[in-house]
Formats: structure tokens, C-alpha cells, sequence
């Protein structure tokens, strides 16, 4: 060979190795193909309650309603539910009317129609998913903060709070309790403390009914004990991954005793709602407001309005910096007492 042809040779033999070496091998690829002839590729096909999901390249979890799903092929075993509750695992082949489950035992056929599940048998089974998803769950928080002044004035302020919850997918069950204490040249400027446990219950995806319990001490409004039990209903607005806003109604009782001796009891009306927003993967915005008067005089009420926003601190989102304030307004206060309360909080929060 003379010489030139054998580097150029050499030179083939090396473009094709290093391709070989450097190019990754080919993956793996699920294929959707929908009535009106399109197809779709990727991988990780699931089905449930009538929906296909695919992972492609442009978009994770796309999501194809199944009657416009014409077949589907895997590269992989995929387990397939029927509706009859019998169940196939193997991988699939698109055929006219429906698909193929290339079992160990042979292979059989399925129209689309009749597929009630697709998913990985690696993994958990349906009822597996099902029976976790519905296992209570508990999580919670603590959380405090210190704010100081010096100079003309001397100002320590310590705040904080902690809260649970036990969540399933069909109710909530809520406790907490918070409280504030400032000290102002050398005097005692704020003491007040809060506390109570809330509970709802889904009767849909949307409407819940609930029922609530706090209390409340606050010593420069004289107040010694308020207690407000309500019930009610509740509806949300908006129920995201993202984003969430729901209202509620109801009815209830307030007890209420100062420190002059002076007492009421009477029944509520309560108003409220609950707001949050994901900005993004590390901040969350947080609103929520609540309006009691009393039933026999609209124009004796209490109105509180919680405002935050959250930031991530640490990568697994379990350490938190939450700023915000508070307002509480009672147009009829204990005499020397101010109608609007309003307080600002810079905390450091821990998620469990």
C-alpha cells in the first residue's frame, strides 16, 4: 500500500475509534404513537386514571389523555393493568387496535381501551403507591428570631414559634403555638403568646369543612384568655404544585377575659383565607388573613392579616430565613390601649 493510502487508513481507523469511544451508546426509546398518526419518543411510559406520561427531550412528564392514544412500544418490561384486575408484564408492541405484552408466557393482545395502568414492575405496585400515599405523614417547624437596638433606646426583641401536622390525602390536622417577648430600656414592652390546633377535611378535591381552636394571652392588651372555637366550610381556589389559595366560613364561640375582671362570651362569625406561592425553587411567598365579629355586634371584631416570604438556606430546603409582620386590629381595645398591633418578625426556620 503506498504510503499515502496507509495514513489515510490510519487516519479512518482513528476518526472511527475515537467515535466509537467518545459516542454514547444508543439509548433506549419508548414510542407513543397517537390516532392521528404521530409519534411520539422517549421513555419511562406510565398510565393512570386515563392519562399516558412520557419523559422526552423537550418536556418531562408530558401528558397524552389515553383516547388519543393509538399504540405504544417499550424497549423495557412494563407491568399492564386491565380493568378486570388481571395483569401482564412484559414489553410492548403497537399493532392495529391496540398493543402486545411480550410476557414469559407467550404474547398477548390489548386493546388501548381496555389498559387501565402502565408502569415500571422494578418499582413500587400501584397498591404499593396507593397504601404509602395514604399513610399519615407528620411534618413541622421551629423557628426564632432575635432583633436588638442600642443607643437612645435598648431594645431586645425574642420571637418564635413551632408547629406539626399530620397530613393524608384526604385531611389535615394542624397544631402551634408562637409567641413574642420585647424588653425596652430595662421594661417589659411585649408579651403576648398564641396557640391552637386546626383540622380539615376534604369532602372533594376542592371543598373541605374544618374546624379550629386558639389561644390567645396578651398582657399589654390586658388580655388574659381568648378562646375561639369554630367550625365550617372551606373551598379552595387554587390547588397547585405551585400555588394554593383557599377560603373559608364558619361559625363559633369567643371567650374573652381582661385583666380589670371584665368578661364576654358570645357567638362568631369567622372569615378567612389562606395564600402561598412557589416564586421559585428557593423562595416561597406566604399571606393569609382572618376576620371574627362578634354576631351580635359586627362592629366588635378581631382581624389579623400574616404576611412572609421564605428563602432556602441550605439545599435540601430544611433550613429557612422567613421575614414578615404581623397585624391584629381590634377597634374596640381595653382602655389605654391601641386598636392596631403590628409586628415584624426576621426568623430562622427549621423544616422536619
Amino acid at each position: 500500500m503506498p504510503a499515502g493510502g496507509a495514513k489515510r487508513w490510519w487516519l479512518a481507523a482513528l476518526v472511527w475509534l475515537s467515535g466509537a469511544v467518545l459516542m454514547p451508546p444508543t439509548a433506549l426509546a419508548d414510542e407513543v404513537t397517537l390516532v392521528d398518526g404521530s409519534r411520539i419518543v422517549g421513555s419511562n411510559i406510565r398510565v393512570a386514571d386515563g392519562t399516558l406520561k412520557i419523559d422526552t427531550a423537550f418536556a418531562k412528564n408530558l401528558a397524552i389523555p389515553m383516547d388519543q392514544v393509538a399504540g405504544v412500544t417499550t424497549d423495557t418490561p412494563v407491568a399492564v393493568d386491565l380493568p378486570t384486575g388481571e395483569r401482564y408484564i412484559g414489553p410492548l408492541s403497537s399493532h392495529a387496535g391496540g398493543v402486545s405484552v411480550n410476557g414469559s408466557n407467550g404474547t398477548t393482545s390489548v386493546s388501548m381501551s381496555d389498559v387501565a395502568r402502565v408502569w415500571d414492575p422494578q418499582g413500587p405496585s400501584p397498591e404499593q403507591q396507593a397504601a404509602e400515599a395514604a399513610r399519615p405523614k407528620w411534618s413541622g417547624r421551629f423557628e426564632a428570631g432575635v432583633d436588638g437596638r442600642t443607643g437612645n433606646t435598648e431594645r431586645v426583641t425574642v420571637q418564635g414559634g413551632a408547629s406539626a401536622t399530620r397530613s393524608t390525602p384526604d385531611d389535615r390536622l394542624n397544631f402551634y403555638v408562637r409567641g413574642r417577648y420585647e424588653n425596652q430600656n430595662g421594661k417589659r414592652s411585649a408579651n403576648e403568646v398564641f396557640g391552637g390546633a386546626g383540622y380539615e377535611y376534604d369532602l372533594n378535591t376542592r371543598t373541605f369543612v374544618f374546624a379550629k381552636f386558639d389561644l390567645e394571652y396578651d398582657e399589654f392588651e390586658d388580655l388574659d384568655l381568648r378562646a375561639t372555637v369554630l367550625g365550617g366550610i372551606g373551598y379552595f381556589f387554587i390547588r397547585e404544585d405551585d400555588q394554593e389559595l383557599k377560603g373559608r366560613v364558619g361559625l363559633g364561640y369567643r371567650h374573652e377575659s381582661f385583666g380589670s375582671g371584665e368578661t364576654t362570651n358570645e357567638g362568631v362569625l369567622s372569615l378567612g383565607y389562606d395564600y402561598w406561592t412557589q416564586i421559585n425553587s428557593r423562595t416561597r411567598f406566604t399571606h393569609a388573613g382572618t376576620f371574627i365579629p362578634a354576631l351580635g355586634d359586627l362592629t366588635d371584631y378581631t382581624a389579623t392579616l400574616d404576611t412572609g416570604l421564605e428563602f432556602a438556606l441550605s439545599d435540601d430546603k430544611a433550613w429557612k430565613l422567613r421575614l414578615g409582620m404581623r397585624n391584629e386590629y381590634d377597634p374596640k381595645p381595653a382602655p389605654g390601649v391601641g386598636k392596631l398591633d403590628t409586628s415584624y418578625f426576621a426568623n430562622i426556620a427549621f423544616d422536619w
